[in-house]
């Protein structure tokens, strides 16, 4: 079954805050499930805290 939406008045583009907030969103996943096949480029800050993440973890694990 397929929704339709027949007012457009309903939809509205993003604002800021909210793509900054799927984009957050988004990382956040990345981070959690890094095993997972990536369909876009990390940010070099998002590569860093990967790194970051993935040693405390591993810290963490072994100590």
């Amino acid at each position: 079954m397929e929704l339709q939406n027949n007012n457009p008045q309903l939809v509205r583009p993003l604002s800021d805050g909210e793509r900054r907030a799927q984009r957050t969103l988004a990382a956040a996943q990345r981070l959690l499930h890094p095993d997972e096949p990536q369909s876009e480029a990390i940010s070099s800050v998002e590569a860093e805290l990967a790194g970051y993440v993935k040693n405390a973890y591993a810290r963490r694990a072994y100590g």
